[in-house]
């Protein structure tokens, strides 16, 4: 492993490349929409669970069943996340542009695209944000029409 490879943004690709060559298997999580995964990383975390209940400590490490079902699951987790990035993304391409036009300029519509522009393309190729951009990001996705309480994501789970 390369120093550089410690940089390099995670995502669903570059995992499941690392499933492929490590189990010699493949998932195509395309067709899953966000319910569809939820259920499976439930299934998988079951599975996960049923291993680490069933073997002695730190013997679950050794397991191959165990490695592939925490990395099937850490696949599907960052395949939930990108797609929740997406929409919140889009979501907050939409109120930017929305904001701007209503300050009632032209000017706030092509500042509010300068501003958004860069960082949904980053987004979108997974790369990490500076920290302004991080600032930006956030307050444009804090709208209430996206925030959820801590309970209605959990009994979404169930």
């Amino acid at each position: 492993m390369k120093s550089l490879d410690l940089t390099k943004p995670v995502t669903t690709e570059s995992l499941l490349k690392e499933f492929e060559s490590r189990f010699n298997m493949t998932m195509d999580l395309t067709q899953l929409d966000e319910v569809e995964l939820q259920d499976y990383a439930n299934h998988v975390r079951t599975k996960i669970h049923e291993i680490t209940q069933n073997t002695h400590f730190g013997q679950e490490l050794k397991d191959d069943a165990y490695q592939k079902n925490q990395m099937m699951l850490d696949i599907i987790n960052q395949a939930i996340s990108e797609r929740k990035l997406a929409e919140y993304g889009g979501a907050a391409m939409a109120l930017g542009k929305t904001a701007a036009r209503a300050a009632g300029s032209a000017f706030g519509a092509s500042a509010a695209d300068k501003i958004i522009d860069p960082i949904k393309d980053k987004l979108s190729k997974g790369q990490n944000l500076d920290k302004d951009e991080k600032v930006v990001a956030a307050k444009l996705m804090s709208s209430k029409e996206n925030v959820k309480e801590g309970v209605e994501e959990q009994s979404e789970l169930i």
